[in-house]
């Protein structure tokens, strides 16, 4: 009832104006981040399904190393970067990051391998798989806040993180 004659009257008051220093965006190291990542997962797909010698596993399995290597110095020489590199040589920020993508590598893996395990070896349906997985992720999550609360003041991030 009143979103029509708001939309109306805001179309005629306001004015679409572009902030001229407004940074471009880094359209070469979207390319190459995005092509780099999607060269890596396909190749592990592909080596899934037709093997490692398949040619467009080896291919893309070359090309993603070379792909992001070229987002590294393109970002070194770019005036506005996708992604700052001071950000990830930076000892603290790039220790978490290093850490949040291990954690969530190894995370990844073991609902995976557990998930086949379970049901591979132990016969359950995927819903009981589903349901047997839910006290550890109720304890996952209850961990992970209680740590950041409790323990963490106490003793710092090094001695959680690192033990």
């Amino acid at each position: 009832m009143i979103a029509v004659p708001t939309a109306i009257v805001a179309l005629r008051l306001l004015v679409n104006e572009s902030d001229p220093d407004r940074p471009r965006i880094d359209i070469p190291g979207v390319l190459t981040w995005s092509g780099g990542l999607f060269a890596l997962v396909f190749g592990f797909s592909n080596a899934a399904t037709h093997g490692w010698g398949a040619t467009a596993t080896v291919v893309a399995l070359i090309a993603s190393p070379l792909l992001l290597t070229a987002f590294v110095l393109i970002e070194r020489r770019v005036a506005h970067p996708l992604l700052p590199l001071g950000v990830v040589w930076d000892r603290a920020r790039g220790g978490a990051f290093t850490a949040l993508l291990l954690t969530g590598a190894g995370l990844l893996a073991m609902f995976l391998f557990l998930t086949y395990f379970v049901q591979q070896n132990l016969g359950f349906s995927p819903l009981k798989t589903g349901v047997a997985f839910l006290p550890l992720t109720v304890v996952l999550i209850l961990a992970s806040t209680t740590s950041q609360i409790r323990v963490i003041p106490r003793t710092g991030v090094k001695p959680v993180c690192c033990s």
